[in-house]
């Protein structure tokens, strides 16, 4: 497996060093790539690994997540959110399944699945202090609904803290959002700016400017609230 490394200034990281390829020192604020033999700083208590709502080949992702975890005496926190609650049953089913290939008499391994929520979201309501973050290299997010960004930059920016990537296991990830969801923002900003033209040729003197500046915060807050929620 591989992934690039993005560094970023930081205080020393919770990642350790892979055993006979990395150097034992600190590391800085990094994406970085996990393979089986990876050992952990003894300051991290648990692994919370994302796992998307899409097919992959779970006794292989299983088995990665076991060896990491049994390598460092560390339990899993297996996390999948989905955006309705016609989903949840599926989802559920596949971090249930995941996790039980991965638990053994070594290894403790939960579920949790947050609905209506997204990465950040779910992230933050059940992280510790203590937890390392592990995403897949193949999840990334829109922003202003074309232009994408990993995960891993995502989350290290908000959490201010390293994350693990794992690589491989999701080759077939969509990119984001489908084209509705990804188009919105352009649709929003599409149906002010019709407004905004009909506000001119009709507002009188008194009212233009504050109808303007109106439609303007709304049409604003409008695609920021979409960013938040669906981005």
């Amino acid at each position: 497996m591989s992934a690039r490394t993005v560094s970023k200034s930081a205080p020393p990281s919770a990642l350790g060093a892979d055993s006979a390829v990395e150097r034992q020192e600190p590391l800085p604020l990094v994406a970085k790539p996990l393979f089986a033999a990876t050992r952990f700083a003894p300051t991290v208590r648990r692994l919370v690994v994302l796992i998307p709502d899409a097919d992959t080949d779970e006794s292989r992702l299983a088995r990665q997540l076991w060896a990491m975890a049994s390598r460092n005496d560390l339990p899993l926190l297996l996390l999948g959110v989905c955006h309705s609650p016609s989903g949840e049953p599926r989802a559920r089913r596949r971090l249930a399944a995941i996790a039980a290939l991965a638990r053994d008499a070594c290894v403790r391994a939960q579920i949790r699945l947050e609905v209506g929520a997204d990465w950040i979201t779910a992230a933050r309501a059940v992280r510790r202090n203590s937890d390392l973050i592990v995403c897949h290299s193949e999840q990334q997010i829109a922003r202003w609904g074309v232009r994408r960004r990993p995960l891993s930059q995502r989350l290290m920016a908000h959490f201010d803290e390293p994350v693990g990537v794992l690589t491989g296991f999701y080759p077939g990830l969509p990119l984001g959002h489908n084209a509705l969801t990804a188009s919105v923002p352009f649709i929003i900003f599409a149906a002010f700016t019709g407004l905004q033209i009909l506000i001119h040729k009709i507002a009188g003197p008194s009212s233009y400017t504050l109808l303007m500046a109106l439609s303007v915060l709304v049409e604003y807050g409008l695609i920021g609230f979409w960013q938040y929620r669906f981005g």
